[in-house]
């Protein structure tokens, strides 16, 4: 059993970002479809409403300062069970479980001037204890590049996204809206039209902009209204603003209650954010799931959040920010767009996701710990349940006749987009004569019939079904895609001794995983095994070729010894990751995986550097071939010397980027090696040698 723990000081008090982030989390994560099988173990400072959680064990501490309280009380608390402790801001210097930190923004790198001297004194710890988290989690992929950008050193396959969600009880219908609304004019007496900005009230929010814009925008039956408490340093540009232009269409309502937060959006006729500087920017969804337009600021925190659903302006821009404001509040038609787009946007953000993706974050981070030695579990009987045979109409039930449960053994998979040919990939997988425990998805941002078919499976397949939804299309290199998304089921596996890989597309062999996972546990050494494919067309048939035709192995494999098998994998790449199967072990050894690398690429070179690597030259899968194929047999037309340069340069890597992956090879490979004379090929000469002879 995986148990894990939640540092739970920001549950009461801390700022509102991460007093919410808390509260959205917590719930998500103890979720029976998300929560660990071990529970979770959250350790608290007061009382607070989420104490009676199911499958989650509160442990209240001392209130400390925040480095003390994740450095020394939880410390001093933390049970041996418990695999990884997800954090807040502050990583404590030493613990025995892994540690996951979240980082909600670093203005205060980028812009101190927005932060008091007491508020940079506290800050000034943080980028000091960073480095000690093995998992860094950043609430958007703005934050991700600045993480990588201020701390260089810092691998980016450790740097992963769990952003903030929405919480459901601000997407409203029409009748909720009137009555949420209606009970918050009331509650603060707003009479007039408004528009809204809800937030802390100081410099970085550039309020005093807003003000300027404002009171220049024509529109004299709109009043101001600010929702939030004052704080950080005296906001001079406000006060001068407020001074020059008059306060009386412009209400203070300090901070509102969250029950009456809703009804605040839902009756402005515009929400504004218009922030300097953001990590994520939460109220602009908000907004959005009331149903209420939102003007935000054009910086890119916020355009990665909000995409088309607001409208953004140069936040140092007063004409712009009273042009857009007017737009929103008189043309019917860009309201209209807004609104319908901003009630799809936020619907997008939801806590489950983000729980889903911090669960991935915490098993990474129980997984880079010291290596923990697991003992295979036994084959169990299938007892296949009763089912409806009407309950999945997008697919055909698999038979089963006698099959068996590989305990040990999971599957592991991603998809995105592939509803033409998953149909066929799910059934080949549950027709298997020895099954895997459990079947693992990734999905990543499918908009076809791709979740639909999946969910189909998951109501009648005789084994476990984890379904992973995740989106990571603002990412532009589809190979860190790739490689963040196997990364998370990997993860998700991580209490398996097996791992049988596999592509969306493909079809296997019904004695694949027994064949594999015997070689596995036939030899303690083998850490990866890779098959061959036999090729098909899109609509199935055998095209008379082999996987290895294209990726040709060494013919004398068997024959070489462990430094000309080193060799070998260095200078060309014929392991396809659809066609393997590995041990967790050797995920242990490959995560994180370098940027620049594909994990199949890197997990073969891992494998290598401690002679673990074994090629089966009889097929285990049909590997089909279509166009809509992301990578690997679109190279087969290109010579192997050639193919491997080009892997080397992949998207026209400058020779920095190259070296920089052959750094990685010569740091992460060498200090593991088991044989001198392996180590001897991972040497800067030797692995430059490979990567640059073409021959």
């Amino acid at each position: 059993m995986e148990t894990f723990g939640v540092e739970g000081r920001w549950l009461t008090g801390g700022p509102p970002s991460g007093r919410r982030f808390m509260h959205g989390l917590l719930p998500a994560l103890a979720a029976d479809a998300v929560r660990p099988s071990g529970g979770i173990v959250v350790f608290d400072r007061a009382p607070h409403e989420l104490r009676t959680l199911p499958g989650v064990v509160f442990r209240r501490l001392p209130s400390s300062p925040a480095p003390l309280f994740s450095g020394v009380e939880i410390q001093l608390a933390l049970p041996r069970s418990v695999g990884a402790v997800l954090y807040q801001s502050f990583t404590p210097p030493i613990s025995a479980a892994g540690r996951a930190v979240v980082i909600h923004d670093l203005i205060y790198l980028s812009r101190p001037e927005l932060f008091t001297r007491i508020e940079r004194l506290y800050f000034r710890l943080l980028p000091r204890m960073l480095p000690h988290a093995e998992i860094v989690a950043t609430v958007s992929e703005h934050v991700r590049e600045e993480v990588l950008a201020h701390f260089p050193k810092r691998d980016p396959a450790t740097v992963f996204v769990v952003p903030n969600g929405v919480d459901p009880r601000f997407f409203l219908d029409a009748g909720q809206r009137s009555l949420e609304a209606a009970r918050a004019r009331q509650r603060y007496g707003l009479e007039r039209p408004y528009a809204v900005a809800v937030g802390r009230r100081n410099p970085r929010k550039n309020l005093g902009r807003l003000v300027r814009a404002f009171a220049t925008s024509g529109l004299d039956d709109l009043e101001l209204v600010f929702a939030g408490p004052t704080d950080g340093p005296r906001d001079v540009a406000l006060e001068e603003a407020m001074a020059k232009f008059g306060s009386a269409r412009i209400r203070q309502l300090g901070e509102v209650p969250d029950e009456l937060l809703p009804g605040i959006y839902a009756g402005a006729q515009c929400a504004c954010y218009i922030s300097l500087a953001e990590g994520f920017g939460v109220p602009p969804l908000e907004a959005m799931a009331t149903g209420t337009p939102v003007l935000a600021s054009e910086i890119p925190p916020l355009r990665e959040v909000c995409a088309d659903a607001a409208m953004l302006v140069d936040p140092l821009d007063t004409d712009a920010i009273r042009d857009g404001l007017r737009r929103i509040v008189l043309e019917a038609e860009v309201r209209k767009g807004l609104i319908e787009r901003g009630h799809e946007r936020a619907a997008e953000f939801t806590w489950a996701r983000s729980a889903r993706a911090a669960l991935v974050c915490l098993r990474a981070a129980s997984e880079l710990r010291p290596a923990r030695i697991r003992r295979p579990g036994p084959e169990l009987p299938l007892a296949a349940p009763a089912r409806s045979p009407d309950a999945a109409p997008l697919m055909t039930r698999p038979k089963l006749t006698g099959q068996s449960i590989a305990a040990d053994t999971a599957a592991v998979m991603v998809t995105h987009n592939g509803d033409r040919f998953l149909r066929g990939q799910c059934e080949s997988i549950f027709s298997q004569d020895l099954l895997p425990a459990a079947l693992i998805v990734v999905d990543d941002a499918s908009t076809d019939r791709s979740r639909s078919i999946l969910e189909s499976f998951r109501a009648v397949a005789p084994i476990p079904v984890e379904l992973i939804w995740t989106d990571t299309s603002h990412v532009r290199d589809r190979k860190t895609r790739i490689v963040r998304n196997v990364t998370m089921g990997l993860a998700a596996a991580a209490k398996y001794e097996f791992v049988v890989l596999s592509d969306q597309d493909d079809e296997w062999l019904k004695d694949r995983l027994a064949r594999q996972r015997d070689i596995l546990r036939g030899d303690p050494g083998t850490l990866l095994v890779a098959g061959d494919g036999i090729l098909i067309d899109e609509e199935g048939s055998e095209t008379g070729g082999r996987l290895r035709d294209s990726f040709p192995a060494p013919g004398d494999w068997r024959e070489m010894d462990a430094a000309d098998r080193m060799h070998a994998v260095l200078r060309a790449s014929f392991v396809t990751g659809a066609a393997s199967a590995l041990t967790t072990s050797l995920v242990r050894l490959m995560v994180p995986i370098p940027s620049g690398w594909l994990h199949d690429r890197w997990a073969t070179l891992v494998a290598a550097s401690r002679n673990g690597l074994v090629l089966q030259s009889e097929a285990v899968i049909k590997y089909r071939i279509h166009e809509g194929q992301v990578l690997g047999q679109r190279q087969a037309s290109i010579g192997v010397g050639e193919r491997r340069w080009r892997q080397v340069r992949d998207r026209g890597a400058s020779p920095i980027e190259a070296a920089a992956r052959a750094g990685a090879v010569v740091r992460r490979l060498k200090p593991i090696a088991t044989d001198p004379a392996i180590r001897s090929e991972l040497g800067w000469r030797a692995v430059l040698g490979s990567a640059l002879d073409r021959s």
